[in-house]
């Protein structure tokens, strides 16, 4: 009994073995075209809106000339995506938004829209 359980364990070992070698093998063979990931395959972006897009629906930011009834006043919130890639609906940042925007740093921010 324990030596047709040795065999059977020794049999899968070696299939995981040639497994492993036979890819080993096809990564060094492989032409390069194999492995680059072509970007034309993919499909085209939705229609939906984005996360940005909703967050400025949803609390009726503005991009470009501020409304009417903010003249004068600083935005109190800002729709930005992050160095980190989160769009976010944010108080903090809306210093560095502006900071961006009009004193022309590099924040690493997409500053989508100011809100109230």
């Amino acid at each position: 009994m324990l030596s047709t359980l040795l065999q059977i364990v020794k049999r899968r070992l070696a299939m995981l073995g040639g497994f492993a070698v036979g890819i080993g093998i096809m990564a060094l063979v492989a032409p390069p075209a194999v492995l680059e990931f072509d970007r034309s395959e993919l499909p085209a972006e939705s229609a939906s809106p984005s996360r940005a897009e909703r967050l400025v629906a949803k609390h009726g930011c503005w991009s470009g000339t501020a409304p009417a009834d903010m003249a004068g006043k600083l935005p109190g919130r800002v729709v930005a995506s992050t160095p980190e890639g989160r769009t976010v609906y944010s108080a903090a940042l809306v210093a560095p938004a502006l900071d961006q925007i009009f004193g022309e740093r590099d924040r690493g921010l997409v500053v989508h829209a100011f809100c109230r």
